[in-house]
């Protein structure tokens, strides 16, 4: 069943798009998808989070070993951030690691998988309606400490902080994979009984819409200021 995917991100209020730190990438002829929210407290996020998304598209995990594709992304971050010269204090939190949140889809024959670190997430609409939330299914679930991918630790690690879930699928089935702050915005208007989708799909179509979108609820208080990622995924 084919795929065709749009992606969209705003960095935070009052910050630059060279500070945005979320990442996301799509490969829709082999169905994989995944975005990732660099923690803006470590050293190097945004190159992290580039490396996550990247290694995830370009060899998707097995379903019975989710960190064998971790490798390669922590190479790719390793040799991205270098070896210096850099001041000492820099040169500790590159020792320590970078650290990001993540979600990835792959969608094929026989439905898809999801899977996810922390509170990025993907959302399965069927008919406009929400049919399933992944990993968070409650918005007053999001916290200030979620899991994280760091890309010094042993892919054991990962495995260990890794959620997993399968699907199946419809045609016209669409797929939403979402950094937090849209995540949570999505299953806060589900859980008032508003339609997340019909809301959303307007701001989609042309040139600026969505950051428009994003602007007027972050302004009325019903989205945090935070880095933005969406891919929209049509089944």
């Amino acid at each position: 069943m084919p795929t065709r995917s749009a992606t969209f991100w705003v960095p935070k209020r009052g910050h630059a798009p060279e500070e945005y730190e979320d990442a996301a990438a799509a490969v829709d002829g082999a169905g994989r998808y995944a975005v990732a929210d660099g923690a803006a407290e470590s050293a190097f996020a945004r190159p992290w989070a580039e490396a996550l998304v990247r290694a995830f598209v370009a060899l998707p995990p097995a379903r019975t070993a989710w960190g064998e594709w971790l490798p390669g992304a922590q190479t790719a971050w390793a040799d991205a951030v270098g070896t210096g010269p850099r001041p000492w204090y820099v040169e500790e939190k590159v020792e320590e690691g970078a650290f990001a949140t993540f979600a990835g889809l792959v969608i094929d024959d026989d439905g898809w998988r999801a899977f996810a670190v922390g509170d990025a997430c993907v959302f399965q609409f069927r008919a406009g309606a929400l049919a399933s939330a992944f990993p968070v299914e409650h918005a007053a679930d999001f916290g200030t400490v979620p899991k994280l991918l760091n890309s010094r630790a042993a892919p054991a690690r990962a495995e260990a902080d890794a959620d997993a879930t399968p699907g199946d699928r419809l045609p016209g089935d669409c797929f939403l994979l979402a950094t937090d702050a849209l995540a949570q915005w999505v299953l806060r208007r589900h859980e008032a009984g508003a339609g997340p989708w019909v809301e959303l799909e307007p701001a989609l179509t042309g040139d600026g819409p969505f950051a428009e979108w994003v602007s007027a609820r972050r302004a009325a208080g019903a989205m945090k200021n935070d880095d933005v990622t969406l891919i929209v995924v049509h089944t």
